[in-house]
């Protein structure tokens, strides 16, 4: 059985997916999003990836 992840989901208006790396469901966001996504900023707290 496939799990779907549900996660409500910000996007700015510059396509800047900002992403809580303290968040339980932070690693499987990541993974998720990773297909369509490119890393542009990773500090300590909080990835930021653009949509592509």
């Amino acid at each position: 059985m496939r799990t779907i992840l549900q996660i409500n989901w910000i996007v700015q208006s510059d396509r800047i997916f900002p992403l809580k790396l303290h968040s339980p469901k932070a690693e499987a966001a990541r993974d998720a999003i990773a297909p369509f996504t490119e890393l542009i900023k990773s500090p300590e707290y909080i990835h930021q990836t653009n949509l592509l």
